[in-house]
């Protein structure tokens, strides 16, 4: 149990939170353990499937794509669910459906050093840009994304 000073901390941010973005913070924190466990029981291709058959319809306020990111990681923090890039961008995207602005699921690989793994000297990550925006993440090249219109890229035909 943290000690009392932190909570207060805690409490006092959680106040400074606008109202969108408390309610886009606890769904996030309620989303993070479907996301992992989706994840580890019907795998990545039947998740995106799922996100694919959902339609953007914003009806709230948006959250900044950035903004967002920094809502989901507290969300997947304090919550129960374990953390990494792949959960956390699922549920930001699927958050960004419903309130804005038009999400990418991006999907990115790049080079690193050798390492003795499987994948020797390959780095993944996933994120989210607002479609059409600028990209998120340089040092990475896309291999795969997600957006409401549909799927793309090089490896969307082997994600099949």
């Amino acid at each position: 149990m943290p000690e009392p000073r932190k909570l207060f901390e805690r409490a006092a941010k959680l106040a400074r939170l606008s109202r969108d973005e408390r309610e886009f913070l606890a769904r996030a924190w309620l989303l993070a353990p479907l996301a992992v466990t989706a994840l580890r029981i019907w795998g990545f291709e039947r998740v995106l499937t799922h996100l694919e058959r959902r339609r953007f319809t914003p009806s709230r306020r948006p959250i900044g794509v950035e903004r967002g990111e920094t809502l989901v990681r507290a969300a997947f923090r304090t919550g129960l669910a374990t953390s990494s890039c792949l959960p956390e961008s699922i549920v930001q995207y699927a958050l960004h459906l419903e309130t804005g602005p038009e999400p990418k699921l991006v999907i990115g690989v790049r080079k690193e050093a050798p390492r003795a793994s499987l994948l020797d000297g390959l780095a993944a990550h996933a994120w989210i840009e607002e479609a059409g925006g600028s990209p998120r993440e340089p040092s990475f090249s896309p291999i795969l994304w997600l957006t409401p219109s549909g799927r793309s890229g090089s490896a969307a035909g082997i994600v099949r």
